[in-house]
């Protein structure tokens, strides 16, 4: 055969290989003929991508296997001390996989078989035509490599696969098409709360109750027809406990096409259902709220306002059904606001969209669907409905009170004209005395300014004297108590620096029951506080000089005003006794 090997060699040396170099498969070839390992050696590299070192035993074999890196072994089956299947038995047996080849002269049956039972990839008889033998010989070299190395990638995406199962977050499972379960990951086991290896094997009936397995049952029906879905069932967990869960679910099929199960991703949806129905309950209830509320409410998106919600106060407030308001064009909406606010309130609705500074609280007019005015109180904030912008604005009808603050106002105008022409001078004091208000012949009487005057207190003024302050204190303290002080005599200093008297009157302020201060009514009397003066001091002058005249005595100035009376006394005669 050495001689037959000999001229296929030169026949192969004339070959030269034009296509671009690659890897090198290393191998080493084990036989106890040098001559053969030589002529194969030159045989394998001439006829493929081969690197081949030679061992002239299974021990240098061993040795070489301990320092070197081979994608394949070729071993002769018969040489001295160990053969080539022990040499496979004792590299299959400390879990070494390489590609192994047994490359024999000896063509028994017997061999072959044990070559497969400990793990041979292939059996090449030496015999034959040496160019067919080492093509043959190469060709299952190149096949066991790239076989091998195939199915060493596939362990690696396995093993990268299982662990990317294994560490995910959501719930992984493969279930038989009787809903068994196959495989689940630690996420799939913790939602059921139980251990991995409790699970495989267990049916998924014993988890769910009979809505969830009716549900899962119908789902496998459509993974036998070949479509996913995404579907929800509750899972019961070993403590008794109920998840909820959300699977998508795929169909797996065998290499003959058939239906071979399910794998499921499963998502534990418990907390994310609790926050829906809680989001479902806030909403019904804010809903509630919103429709019972006296106050009106709407929510306008932009930026051409347009409503997108109207509650059924806000309804009556205009005058239109909610669904009218809400069916609204632009220009529409902008009419239920009065021309003259449309302005204001519609540049107040563009800056509370773009988050910019709006008073919190201010009023507008609406124009009611009737064509009446309406005066409204609103304040609003930016939120979010339907998952756009929008403004939600909370509007309260003020019409009533802005009418009565008109009639109130015009009153008060009426009031303070009339008083205004009283000749009376009139002071209103707060409860600690000091002065709020006061009118024209008030001012008039005592000569000073309206700012001299008010927000000061009566005992404060120029216009007290020191000496009377006392007694006018004395006269209020009771008032304070809630006794009214009888009218009294008021007297003041102008500011020319006259005296002048005054009767005061005094009546309690009250609002809402409570008393809120005091009204002071001063009738001029320096006239008649002069004549009696006058004719005390006449009096005290002339009553003297008449006091023995039986004479009647008048006095009278140079205006023609009587200063003094004294009349004349009547002489009655004593009558004569009989």
């Amino acid at each position: 055969m050495i001689g037959m090997v000999e001229s296929a060699v030169q026949l192969q040396a004339e070959i030269v290989v034009g296509s671009a170099e690659r890897p090198k498969i290393r191998v080493l070839h084990v036989d106890d003929e040098p001559a053969l390992l030589k002529v194969a050696k030159q045989c394998l590299e001439m006829q493929g991508p081969f690197h081949v070192d030679n061992a002239c035993s299974v021990e240098e074999a061993s040795a070489k296997l301990q320092k070197e890196q081979y994608d394949a072994v070729i071993s002769d089956y018969q040489m001295p001390g160990k053969d080539g299947l022990m040499f496979l038995k004792e590299l299959r047996q400390k879990g070494n996989g390489i590609p192994f080849v047994i490359f024999t002269g000896r063509g028994k049956e017997e061999v072959a078989v044990k070559a497969w039972n400990l793990g041979a990839d292939h059996y090449v008889n030496k015999n034959g035509d040496p160019e067919i033998v080492f093509c043959e010989l190469a060709h299952c070299l190149q096949s066991s490599v790239e076989k091998h190395a195939a199915e060493a990638r596939t362990r690696e995406t396995i093993l990268r696969l299982q662990t990317i199962c294994q560490n995910a977050v959501e719930g992984i499972s493969y279930v038989s098409t009787e809903e068994n379960l196959v495989f689940v990951n630690k996420a799939f086991a913790d939602i059921l709360g139980c251990e991995q290896d409790q699970l495989t094997g267990m049916n998924l009936r014993k988890f769910v109750d009979d809505k969830s397995w009716a549900k899962i049952r119908s789902e496998t029906e459509r993974r036998r027809q070949g479509e996913a879905s995404r579907y929800e069932v509750m899972f019961r967990r070993s403590d008794g406990t109920v998840r909820n869960v959300l699977i998508s679910g795929a169909p797996l099929f065998d290499h003959d096409g058939q239906f071979a199960g399910t794998v499921g991703i499963v998502l534990d949806i418990t907390e994310q259902k609790k926050a829906e129905e809680a989001l479902r309950e806030s909403e019904a209830k804010y809903r509630s709220l919103v429709e019972q509320s006296l106050r009106g409410i709407i929510v306008a998106q932009g930026p051409a306002p347009h409503l997108v919600f109207a509650n059924a106060a806000m309804s009556k407030i205009l005058g239109y059904t909610p669904e009218e308001l809400t069916s609204l064009s632009p220009q529409q909406t902008i009419a239920l606001v009065h021309p003259d606010d449309r302005d204001l309130f519609f540049e107040r609705f563009k800056d509370r969209l773009e988050e910019k500074p709006v008073p919190s609280t201010y009023e507008v007019r609406g124009v009611r669907k009737d064509g009446i005015v309406i005066w409204m109180e609103l304040s609003s904030v930016k939120t979010i409905y339907n998952g756009q912008p929008a403004v939600q604005a909370t509007f309260t009808d003020i019409t009533d009170r802005k009418n009565a603050e008109e009639t109130a106002k015009e009153s008060e105008e009426k009031w303070h004209s009339l008083v205004g022409m009283v000749p009376d001078g009139i002071v209103t004091l707060d409860l600690k005395g000091v002065i709020t208000s006061v009118n024209d012949a008030f001012l008039r009487l005592t000569g000073y300014p309206k700012e001299q005057i008010v927000g000061k207190h009566f005992a404060r003024l120029q216009t007290i004297r020191a000496r009377d302050i006392p007694r006018y204190l004395k006269l209020l303290g009771p008032a304070l108590r809630g006794k009214l002080p009888p009218p009294f005599e008021y007297s003041y200093v102008r500011k020319d620096g006259s005296i002048g008297w005054a009767e005061a009157h005094i009546r309690f302020l009250k609002k809402n029951g409570k008393t809120t201060g005091f009204q002071a009514f001063l009738r001029e009397t320096t006239k008649s506080k002069q004549s009696e003066d006058a004719l005390r001091n006449a009096k005290e002058k002339w009553a003297p000089q008449t006091e023995n005249t039986n004479d009647t005595v008048m006095i009278i100035d140079d205006n023609g005003v009587i200063q003094f009376v004294k009349r004349a006394r009547t002489l009655v005669a004593s009558p004569k006794p009989d």
